[in-house]
């Protein structure tokens, strides 16, 4: 039953996904996670880098399924500039997913590892902070609420340009303000609401997003040195970590990101805009790097419409 819904899912997304992993060959491994290994692979006939996500999946039943097809069906429709897309995936053991190599590893690792990755300068910080809003902007447009958006599932290329990716506890909803309340996500950029398993919506992933930027602007892991228990208590009683100096226009961005009431909390339409605007930058940011995000913007977003009227005729 498996293998049929995965080919059915292949022609849904236009053929040509499905992949023989007998053609990679797993070079060395980038991350690990409670759902798989990531390995930088080569495609063996074109030398072509990729990375390649082989789950920890024995047998392919029905929720292994669900959540497999899931992240196929949002990385397949992820026809954007900073979301990851999907290359293609296998339907037999090793379940595997490919996506394209990303070679300057996740922003987690230039905030937090020095030594691994190089400090960012004030520049591309804060058009990663504008890529990031962007694309969740798009996600969230989309209808589908990522989850688990935290400084480790933001990639950088060549460029220093965002990528956000692991869409594995990613969920599609069928209205805007639809609802969801299973617990999820990756503790200390987890928001109170959906911490407790209460009702949430896509603010969830704002309120991740005022975590990461905390990390730009700190340098420090959201609630540094606090147990998941010490964080659950300081959530539900409001308290959230202590900002530094200076900055205020990020730090007023922040405080709106992480406010404990989610409607409070500004849609990623409305933070791409300030960035856009130049109403919010990191400290001695380069004018010229935001204009020229924006001219980048501006041709993607004329792709996607483009892209969006041949799909309807």
């Amino acid at each position: 039953m498996g293998d049929h819904e995965l080919y059915s899912l292949a022609s849904h997304l236009g053929g040509g996904k499905i992949l023989d992993a007998r053609e990679f060959r797993m070079e060395k491994i980038l991350g690990k996670g409670g759902f798989g290994n990531v390995y930088q692979a080569i495609h063996i006939p074109t030398g072509t880098l990729v990375a390649a996500k082989e789950l920890f999946i024995e047998e392919m039943d029905e929720e292994n399924l669900e959540s497999f097809t899931r992240e196929i069906d949002i990385l397949g429709r992820c026809r954007h500039p900073f979301l990851l897309h999907l290359i293609g995936f296998t339907v037999q053991k090793p379940y595997t997913i490919f996506t394209p190599y990303i070679p300057h590893g996740s922003l987690y690792n230039h905030i937090h590892h020095s030594a691994i990755e190089p400090k960012l300068p004030p520049t591309n910080l804060s058009i990663i902070a504008m890529g990031i809003a962007y694309a969740m902007m798009h996600l969230h447009e989309m209808g589908v609420i990522h989850r688990d958006l935290k400084s480790p599932n933001v990639l950088l290329d060549n460029k220093y340009l965002p990528y956000v990716c692991d869409f594995g506890i990613a969920r599609h909803v069928a209205k805007k303000n639809d609802e969801l309340t299973r617990d999820c996500g990756t503790t200390g950029w987890m928001a109170p609401e959906q911490m407790k398993s209460h009702k949430y919506d896509n603010k969830v992933d704002v309120y991740s997003y005022g975590m990461i930027l905390y990390e730009m602007i700190s340098g420090y892991y959201p609630f540094e040195g606090k147990s998941t228990l010490d964080i659950a208590i300081a959530l539900k009683n409001g308290k959230r970590p202590k900002l530094p100096d200076g900055n205020e226009s990020i730090k007023n961005l922040i405080k709106q990101c992480w406010d404990q009431n989610p409607k409070k909390r500004p849609p990623f339409k409305d933070i791409y805009q300030l960035f856009l605007d130049q109403k919010v930058m990191f400290d001695d940011t380069n004018p010229k790097g935001i204009r020229a995000m924006a001219s980048l913007t501006r041709k993607e977003e004329e792709f996607l419409a483009q892209l969006a009227r041949e799909s309807k005729k």
